[in-house]
């Protein structure tokens, strides 16, 4: 789901089949998506974040109420697999919401799309988060933990994992020389692709032409937006910390929704939605014939690929022992 959502809205934009398929196996088999099967599946499961900027997207351009109504449906959706997804999306939606409805020709209709859509939304969260608000505003923080510092190395952006199937071993030395032993966490995994990198360049390498700039601009924005928070709050590179260079997760961490999500290398999760967009619109912009297209999507695939996928001993806790033994007793897990 995650790469047909991030398929369809890649066709969405670019109207080219090789380069949204690309898109749609850059969301599809992202490392950070991989390897949050091992501990995370509530972040792994993003799978509506696509569907709901697709259809946001289409209500704002052709002013159809309906679609306004499906980004909604997608937009509670992903909330109700994770708030965090929520929150994400609702970052991420804002200044993507804001351009298309500047550059919308039907305005009045597309606000109408929206307002649909937020009513869709609320009429299908409203069960659920009445309590939460409830509590919430009776004193209750439940939603707020204590802050971790779990950011990713933008070094490894460029640097494949030891999971990757094609390139693990020949980068396996460097990648374990470089990550500390303090960043042995689930969620550090955030190699881009070397064609998906390459892609985002030519994409800013074309800013100088007008046709499309804005939207180029906007995506731009938003990988490198969420790519920086998800560094943290200072700067950490092949392993160093340099404490002197604040980072945009150091300004905002104590603030709303910022606070709540805590995490650094969660906003690497819509960082890398704008990566399979940008992967898209950098790859229609090369002088390819199909088949060279269709061949650097393969590429894509085989530089993200986990084969065989990695997997974790479980090792039970002796009281689970303790626990078998009475038949009376039983456990409370949080997950």
């Amino acid at each position: 789901l995650c790469g047909l959502g991030a398929y369809l809205l890649a066709r969405e934009l670019v109207r080219d089949e090789a380069a949204a398929v690309a898109a749609g196996l850059v969301f599809a088999l992202f490392p950070q998506h991989q390897e949050q099967l091992l501990e995370h599946l509530n972040l792994l499961s993003c799978q509506w974040m696509p569907f709901a900027l697709l259809f946001l997207v289409r209500s704002l351009r052709y002013g159809r109420r309906a679609d306004g109504v499906l980004a909604g449906v997608f937009y509670a959706l992903n909330a109700l697999a994770c708030y965090h997804l929520g929150l994400l999306l609702t970052l991420v939606g804002i200044p993507i919401a804001a351009w298309y409805l500047r550059e919308s020709p039907c305005r009045r209709r597309a606000l109408a799309g929206l307002g649909a859509g937020a009513a869709a939304g609320a009429a299908m969260l409203l069960p659920f988060v009445w309590p939460m608000a409830k509590a919430m505003l009776g004193g209750e923080a439940f939603f707020v933990k204590p802050l971790e510092y779990r950011p990713v190395d933008p070094a490894f952006f460029a640097i494949p994992p030891p999971a990757s199937t094609l390139l693990g071993g020949v980068f396996e030395d460097i990648y374990r020389a470089h990550r500390g032993s303090e960043f042995q966490y689930a969620g550090f995994v955030c190699f881009m692709g070397w064609i998906p990198l390459l892609a985002v360049a030519r994409v800013a390498a074309g800013l100088g032409k007008r046709a499309g700039r804005g939207e180029k601009l906007l995506w731009l924005g938003v990988f490198l937006g969420f790519s920086l928070f998800a560094c943290g709050k200072c700067l950490t590179f092949l392993g160093t910390t340099y404490e002197g260079v604040s980072l945009p997760q150091g300004w905002t961490q104590e603030f709303g929704p910022f606070r709540v999500l805590r995490i650094a290398n969660r906003y690497l999760i819509p960082a890398s939605l704008a990566l399979a967009v940008l992967t898209a619109q950098g790859l229609v912009r090369l002088p390819l014939r199909a088949p060279g297209a269709w061949a650097l999507a393969a590429l894509v695939a085989l530089e993200f690929l986990w084969v065989p996928f990695p997997t974790a001993a479980l090792v039970p806790h002796p009281y689970m022992r303790e626990l078998a033994r009475d038949p009376r007793a039983g456990v409370v897990l949080e997950l």
